[in-house]
């Protein structure tokens, strides 16, 4: 069972206002909950779009890690990282947007008719720093995006030469750097779109064996 670290963990915020002067913080209510979770000797960064799910039970760790029944941490394990050959103890994982929101960013981007990452926008540039801090002190081999909407922000924040839909850029593993740091990077779907869409199911295994490699083969040795 993977276990939070602590909040004050260094690159992570233990508090923060960057986002207080956002039009929408207001109303919506962002507050630092979640810590994030990290393994004894992390090389693998999941990084997920943000805390905020529908249910009766408050996520206290990035991506419902410490929750057991979690059907996101038990796809992770099962049809993630056992077959890539990555323990837990291996893993960092993090959220683009460190806030939980009163509700989901969807259904307030449906209320205020604009798109969801048009309403994550500015949360995802005053976290963008803290993001930054987590890739330099943890260092990882690889950064795995959960999703189009992280993948999106991440390629066009940082200017990769990565297709912006996960669709064309799926399957492959991508060198990238920020800063000083050069690391992979693969970009992932989520849950239901990697098991429900033929087109993520049938390359599903290929991609394993790709980022199998790239998690036993640093990308200085390369």
């Amino acid at each position: 069972m993977p276990s939070a670290c602590p909040n004050d963990f260094s690159p992570y915020p233990n508090t923060c206002r960057k986002c207080q002067n956002i039009p929408s913080a207001t109303r919506y209510c962002p507050s630092l909950k979640a810590a994030p979770f990290r393994g004894e000797a992390p090389k693998v960064m999941l990084v997920g779009q943000d805390p905020t799910i529908v249910s009766s039970r408050p996520v206290m760790t990035v991506l419902d890690l410490d929750n057991g029944q979690s059907p996101l941490r038990n796809w992770l394990e099962t049809d993630l990282l056992i077959p890539s050959g990555i323990d837990w103890s291996a893993v960092y994982a993090t959220n683009l947007v460190k806030c939980t929101f009163s509700d989901t960013p969807n259904r307030i981007a449906k209320k205020l008719g604009i798109s969801m990452l048009d309403f994550l926008a500015p949360y995802i540039e005053h976290c963008s720093e803290h993001l930054g801090n987590e890739l330099r002190c943890i260092k990882p081999t690889v950064v795995i995006a959960l999703g189009q909407p992280v993948h999106q922000a991440l390629v066009g924040r940082l200017r990769w030469s990565i297709p912006l839909s996960m669709r064309e850029a799926f399957g492959e593993i991508y060198a990238v750097e920020l800063g000083s740091h050069c690391f992979q990077y693969m970009p992932c779907p989520h849950l239901n779109t990697a098991r429900c869409q033929p087109f993520y199911k049938a390359r599903w295994p290929e991609m394993l064996q790709k980022l199998k490699a790239a998690v036993v083969t640093p990308l200085h040795t390369l």
